[in-house]
């Protein structure tokens, strides 16, 4: 009798199991492709220090948008930021060296973080240092960038003194008054 109880019971248990195991599966959303979303943003690198712009075009979607910020345009498209990469090319030595010194990415938007500065034959230059924004897409390839060279002139200083007086002007326009009496 007790080895029919143990016997029912492990029956029971077993079924249990078994039908809680095969339950149908939910439908789950498929999950997007993940990329190693750093490195198109590498070689893009590499390749611009080989001054091979063509290659590391290959690296940007053909409707890239990219800024500068030491320059006061947006570069839209491949064919634009063509040119303005040999022009600054053509404008610095050849032995100028992007050297990447941090990277993040965020695999949930494809955004990746650099902070990189310039060498020359191995040394480095001051007041090269930089940060860069870019995004990748889906195909793996460089959307949009945004560089932040590091300013020659430090101007900090007077730029936060600038933006004093302009924030009182907007705060109080009536201070105006006296400049264009004057």
């Amino acid at each position: 009798f007790l080895k029919m109880n143990l016997l029912n019971q492990w029956l029971k248990e077993t079924k249990q199991s078994l039908s809680e195991e095969l339950k149908p599966l939910k439908p789950t959303k498929p999950s997007p492709p993940q990329f190693d979303y750093r490195e198109p943003v590498e070689r893009f690198f590499s390749y611009w220090n080989e001054r091979d712009m063509e290659t590391a075009l290959s690296f940007c979607d053909e409707d890239c948008i990219f800024e500068d910020t030491l320059f006061p345009r947006t570069y839209n498209g491949r064919d634009e930021i063509r040119i303005h990469l040999n022009n600054v090319a053509n404008a610095l030595p050849s032995n100028f060296q992007f050297i990447i010194d941090e990277i993040a990415e965020d695999k949930s938007s494809g955004n990746v973080g650099i902070q990189w500065h310039v060498e020359a034959d191995g040394k480095s230059i001051p007041f090269t240092r930089g940060a860069s924004m870019y995004k990748v897409n889906t195909k793996g390839l460089i959307s949009k960038g945004f560089d932040v060279p590091e300013p020659v002139l430090k101007i900090g200083s007077f730029n936060l003194n600038v933006l004093k007086i302009v924030n009182k002007i907007l705060l109080n326009p009536i201070r105006l008054i006296p400049f264009t009496a004057w």
